[in-house]
């Protein structure tokens, strides 16, 4: 079965060591750091699913952990702090955290706030996936209609001809006509160098 993994970040040894009781008990990995340089190390070579930061801790507190956690990884967060003011609150959904848990905290309040968090990280990054192929998607049609009218103008081909042609040479090289198209452009755009900087010494 397939273990959730948990960064445990907080500088008391007590709170991480009863908290990964907990957590272990509940069925999730536990990877523990004991300040925020080490919670963003942890993160970068652990890949958690989930990091609960304490908010005061040496070194590095958890605001800034996250940020490093944001910067290099994937990892989503949530805080753990001993305060539930909501200045606090709004500082934390700004940087991005998923939640929050106030101490002291138990098992019973603890494993229900993990589990919103790990299937609102889940909603995030298919959203997030979904941006990226349609980027990708949008970038290679881009490709291919301009590569389309590189060979309609050189060979005066019509538009379905001229799709036929960059069809029929990614099947020759047993690729995908967007790999075919996106090669055929950064060509094109590489020949129209020198005709910039000429216009450019000329002018």
């Amino acid at each position: 079965m397939f273990e959730i993994k948990i960064l445990l970040a907080d500088d008391d040894r007590v709170i991480v060591s009863t908290m990964s009781d907990d957590l272990i008990a509940a069925g999730y990995q536990v990877v523990s750091a004991y300040n925020g340089k080490e919670a963003v190390e942890k993160c970068q070579t652990e890949s958690p699913d989930l990091a609960i930061l304490d908010v005061r801790m040496p070194i590095m507190d958890g605001i800034e952990a996250s940020a490093g956690i944001k910067d290099t990884t994937d990892t989503p967060f949530i805080f753990l702090t001993a305060y539930s003011d909501k200045s606090f609150i709004d500082k934390a959904v700004e940087i991005g955290a998923l939640g929050y848990l106030i101490k002291p905290v138990s098992a019973e309040r603890m494993i229900p706030v993990i589990e919103t968090a790990l299937a609102r990280a889940k909603d995030l990054k298919e959203i997030t996936d979904t941006n990226k192929n349609l980027l990708h998607a949008m970038e290679s049609r881009r490709d291919i209609d301009i590569a389309m009218g590189l060979v309609m103008e050189r060979y005066n081909l019509s538009r379905q001809q001229s799709f036929e042609v960059i069809r029929q040479l990614a099947r020759s090289e047993r690729t995908k006509v967007e790999n075919v198209a996106s090669r055929m452009v950064e060509a094109a755009e590489t020949l129209a160098m020198p005709q910039a900087i000429l216009t450019k010494i000329s002018s």
